[in-house]
C-alpha cells in the first residue's frame, strides 16, 4: 500500500504538467506514493504528457479522462484505482 496519494486535477496544462509529474518521479520516494491525474477534458496535450509516464511507471502515475468534474470530486476518483 503507498503511503500518499497525490491528485491532480488537469485541464490544459500541458505547459506545466511534464515539470509537474517529473518532481514526483523521484526514485527516493517513488514507491511510496501513487499520482493519480484526472484530465477534465483537456483539448491540448495533456493527455499524452499523462499518458506515457503512465505508461513509464504504470505503478505510480495513473491517468484517466473525467470531463466535467469538480476538484472535490477529484479526491474520490482515487477510489477507482484500488
Amino acid at each position: 500500500m503507498k503511503l500518499l496519494t497525490v491528485s491532480i486535477a488537469a485541464y490544459n496544462v500541458e505547459k506545466y504538467l511534464e515539470k509537474c509529474l517529473n518532481s514526483l518521479n523521484d526514485d527516493r520516494f517513488k514507491d511510496d506514493i501513487e499520482v493519480l491525474i484526472i484530465d477534465d477534458g483537456s483539448k491540448d496535450n495533456t493527455k499524452k504528457i499523462a499518458e506515457e509516464f503512465q505508461r513509464k511507471s504504470p505503478d505510480t502515475f495513473h491517468y484517466m479522462v473525467d470531463c466535467k468534474i469538480n476538484p472535490n470530486a477529484v479526491r474520490t476518483k482515487k477510489i477507482s484505482f484500488l
